[in-house]
């Protein structure tokens, strides 16, 4: 639809600028009215249909809403995988930090090696 309005619009200041040009009796300035006015026509229809427009703040507060509920699922797929079957993904993300990143009962030992 947005092609429409703009290519309509091109097509609309072509005709204007030919009628013109065509009512003086000269076909030099037809051509050059149709295409003066089609430039006039394209920005026109650029404004009318958005073409280039950023997207509003709301409009980007929702996608980064729906892009990081999609990551948060997931972060707890991936973290449900990890662990074992028993273990819910609440469970597992609540005790994260605790368990320094490991599925539950398979933390390696904290050791010095040196020692």
């Amino acid at each position: 639809m947005r092609r429409l309005i703009f290519y309509g619009c091109a097509a609309l200041g072509a005709g204007i600028g030919l009628l013109i040009g065509v009512a003086q009796n000269s076909l030099g300035l037809a051509i050059f009215f149709g295409l003066k006015l089609t430039v006039v026509g394209m920005v026109l229809g650029a404004f009318f249909s958005n073409i280039g427009r950023k997207s509003s703040k709301k409009e980007q507060k929702v996608e980064r809403d729906l892009e990081r509920e999609e990551w948060e699922r997931a972060e707890l797929e991936r973290v449900a995988r990890m662990g074992s079957h028993d273990t819910s993904p609440e469970e597992l993300t609540a005790n994260y930090w605790r368990d320094k990143g490991h599925p539950p009962f398979m933390n390696p030992e904290d050791h010095d090696p040196r020692g």
